[in-house]
């Protein structure tokens, strides 16, 4: 999933549009707005190298707890899983309230070759994207094992720390849930890359010295002749978009005789994930769900903002811009990886700069979000029903959908996403969902954090509360087919006529 791999960027447009260019134009970065301070409030790091919280007294029982890490595009969300005590405890890394006390940058720092996540003279921004774009460049590996590391030892140190009176005397044994950006398990590839890097860094984490360059090198470089310890944790490697909706599944209650169809998507800054989902009862009375349809696509919103980036860029360059207004361009691309700082608009990014179009058809914004409605409307709802021919119309009659993610609060993603998917299609008026508020659980522990952001550390709570007993029809869910429904489907219901009006 690297940046736009497979889209295809339209810049049809530019020979069709008229641009005024005012002396006094300047970027939107010139803006104090455009600055993140951030004060981390990390723990000490040689406070998170053992992994046990007491290693002085002799341990009365065990425990097990799961850390659940969302290694998202432009920030990491953990979460802690304790399944005896039913709970989930967020974990913050940021010396502010609410929301952003949970967010940590996906970045790292260097200084003489050794790592930290605060500072550095050196800094690697959009450690996702490059690993996904470059997998195979062991620099690039090498710097995400680095990251994973530093987020473990704070991890561990943070919940000895807060709740040493929980587990000064258990044995703990511990399970990671790391999220990966992939619909399925068929991308056996990405999957084994994390768990051999998580593993790297589970072993880095636990090294009595500072991170640094060479060391990871070297255990990067034995990790495939080494084998599995005993006492090593075990690691999942889950769909992110399967964590979410296994987290909201997992922490509510439904009703036997309700059809319990869902849809999902999530905005994040690199990909957006989609999905359509049924929940029912499993094993042990417990709700499990399983995939209708299910799409991820790189239309995040840094995707977006760097597709605007290279709009302007080929605009200004065509039009004699100023190589100052350029050069801004070229630094907003490096510099900005707060989604909070993305202008909501194409338009917004210059002042004294504006753009007439012809045709709305060839505003970069207008291209961006038909592709995103597209995967969210056509490709993951309306494909369940036409060519897939698993659910009825009827069966997506009053849909629910869940939007979340830090783009989903985004007016662009609002106004070009959520808002289209509530209206009905005009040769189509069942092709349609309603919107609904994520639900907050009771056993997550967060605090500061209001229940309407509750969706940006849902995939992290989800990855916490995964099952340990290996059901993997609760972390890989295979598509469902007609006979594992309730009922047969009535195909003279479904049609495969899709109309312009639908795309």
């Amino acid at each position: 999933m690297g940046y736009l791999n497979g889209f295809d960027k339209d810049f049809s447009g530019l020979s069709d549009l008229r641009v005024s260019i005012s002396e006094e134009a300047t970027c939107f970065l010139d803006d104090e707005k455009a600055v993140d301070s951030i004060s981390f409030a990390l723990m000490p790091e040689h406070q998170g190298i053992p992994e046990q919280c007491d290693l002085t007294v002799s341990k009365n029982s065990d425990c097990d707890l799961v850390i659940g890490i969302d290694f998202g595009t432009s920030y990491t969300k953990v979460a802690i899983g304790d399944r005896q005590l039913n709970k989930s405890y967020a974990v913050p890394f940021r010396d502010c309230d609410g929301l952003d006390k949970f967010l940590i940058p996906s970045t790292i720092y260097v200084s003489q070759g050794e790592y930290s996540l605060v500072s550095g003279n050196e800094t690697c921004d959009d450690l996702k994207l490059i690993l996904f774009s470059n997998p195979g460049n062991h620099n690039y590996r090498i710097m995400v094992v680095a990251y994973w590391a530093l987020i473990l030892r704070h991890v561990r140190a943070w919940i000895f720390a807060n709740h040493a009176d929980l587990y000064w005397d258990k044995e703990i044994f511990w399970t990671i849930s790391i999220g990966i950006p992939i619909v399925d398990k068929d991308d056996q590839k990405s999957v084994r890359m994390y768990e051999d890097l998580m593993r790297c860094a589970w072993r880095v984490a636990g090294k009595n010295r500072s991170i640094n360059r060479e060391g990871v090198k070297k255990l990067i470089s034995r990790l495939a002749a080494s084998n599995v310890n005993d006492d090593e944790p075990d690691i999942r490697v889950v769909p992110e978009l399967a964590a979410q909706i296994y987290g909201f599944v997992v922490s509510n209650s439904f009703d036997d005789k309700a059809k319990n169809i869902y849809m999902m998507f999530d905005v994040g800054g690199g990909s957006l994930d989609s999905a359509i989902f049924h929940v029912k009862r499993g094993r042990g009375n417990r709700w499990v769900f399983s995939y209708f349809n299910a799409a991820v696509q790189p239309l995040g919103v840094l995707n977006l903002h760097r597709y605007r980036l290279e709009f302007w860029d080929r605009c200004l360059r065509e039009h004699k811009a100023p190589k100052s207004l350029l050069k801004k361009i070229s630094r907003s691309i490096s510099s900005i990886n707060d989604l909070k700082l993305i202008p909501q608009f194409f338009e917004d990014y210059f002042h004294g700069i504006s753009v007439f179009f012809n045709h709305e058809k060839h505003n970069p914004d207008w291209i961006f979000g038909k592709k995103a409605l597209k995967q969210v409307k056509i490709e993951t709802l309306c494909k369940a029903v036409t060519s897939l021919r698993m659910l009825s119309r009827e069966d997506v009659k009053n849909l629910s959908f869940y939007a979340c993610g830090g783009g989903s609060g985004m007016q662009y993603y609002k106004s070009n996403l959520i808002q289209e998917v509530e209206k009905p299609s005009a040769n189509s008026t069942w092709l349609r969902a309603n919107e609904k508020l994520l639900p907050r659980p009771d056993n997550f522990h967060a605090e500061g954090v209001r229940n309407k952001d509750f969706d940006r550390l849902s995939v992290a709570y989800g990855l916490s509360q995964i099952e340990l007993d290996g059901d993997d029809g609760l972390i890989w869910p295979d598509p469902l087919i007609k006979q594992h429904f309730d009922k047969l489907l009535d195909t003279t219901e479904v049609g495969t006529y899709i109309s312009k009006d639908m795309v």
